[in-house]
């Protein structure tokens, strides 16, 4: 019965270790992943980027204000409205999407943007085909010919064997044409694959991206500044670009560092089971060691009981 007890001591004692050592892995696992995806690049530099959450749209009078008195901050060298931004959750749960035809006319379902004319430019990107949006050329809601840019994923999804032979056409059915190709941007996270989008030219956006030239620091208190006189009653919303896709992985680090305290709780837990598993045996076998030691056995053997 003693020797049942025992080896059911030292059964409970491996299994806590193997616990432990299983949630190690797992939590650096999960570690190793998001810092992996959170310093994955988004396809563009965040680094130069200044963003505003406004609480109105940019029709309003103060919306339209702010965002021309942003564009004259020393150190500014544009700015972009948009209705979202990449790596932003609106905690809504949806995206926009709209339903389109392929060139053979069956339907697919494409994410729908919604940004400035400058948004390209403004975060440095050039076009994989075609031309970016013109603020000069491109009116929001135009009467007649709609244009639109595609990424890479949707010009494959609608029939078009590469982005050149996209730029010009028609989407199927409809007034809209399609004037360029854009680099593939990671909106969401690395959970989620690249979806098909089209961008079209935002009417009423409340979400504002500056570019940087230099330190931003500066550039972000002449923001909060400009902010106060413009919005007194409104709480600012000043971000940096790189600051939405590090929270979208907020949980996840968190799921890390509470899986890392529980291991090593378990791993206390055990070396104090071995601890007294040990003391336990140690006393047990008291007069056993006394004889051996007696008898000439070394710490190897005794150790070995």
């Amino acid at each position: 019965h003693a020797d049942g007890g025992a080896w059911l001591r030292r059964a409970l004692t491996a299994l806590q270790f193997a616990a432990a050592i299983g949630m190690g892995s797992i939590a650096l696992a999960i570690l190793w992943q998001t810092q992996f995806a959170a310093s994955a690049s988004p396809g563009f530099d965040p680094a130069p980027l200044l963003t505003a959450e406004l609480p109105v749209d940019i029709n309003d009078p103060a919306g339209r204000a702010f965002r021309d008195a942003l564009a004259q901050l020393p150190g500014v060298t544009g700015v972009a409205d948009s209705s979202d931004l990449p790596g932003r959750d609106d905690h809504t749960g949806t995206h926009g999407s709209m339903t389109v035809k392929r060139n053979d006319g069956t339907d697919i379902g494409v994410s729908v943007h919604w940004i400035g004319a400058s948004f390209f430019q403004v975060y440095g990107l050039q076009p994989l085909a075609g031309r970016l949006f013109d603020p000069r050329i491109d009116q929001a809601e135009s009467k007649g010919e709609e244009s639109v840019m595609l990424n890479q994923a949707a010009v494959r999804a609608l029939g078009w064997p590469s982005a050149r032979d996209a730029v010009g056409q028609r989407i199927y059915g409809t007034q809209t044409r399609i004037v360029g190709v854009a680099p593939d941007l990671r909106w969401e996270t690395l959970r989620d694959p690249v979806q098909p989008i089209m961008y079209s030219l935002s009417t009423n956006s409340r979400l504002l991206t500056a570019r940087v030239q230099g330190p931003t620091d500066a550039v972000e208190q002449a923001m909060l500044n400009t902010w106060q006189r413009y919005f007194p009653t409104r709480p600012p919303v000043i971000r940096h670009a790189a600051s939405y896709h590090a929270q979208a992985y907020a949980d996840d680090v968190r799921l890390a560092h509470l899986l890392a305290c529980a291991t090593a709780v378990v791993l206390v837990l055990a070396a104090f089971g071995i601890y007294v598993l040990a003391a336990h045996s140690v006393q047990r076998r008291a007069r056993e060691i006394v004889l051996r030691k007696l008898h000439g056995a070394g710490r190897a053997a005794i150790a070995a009981l």
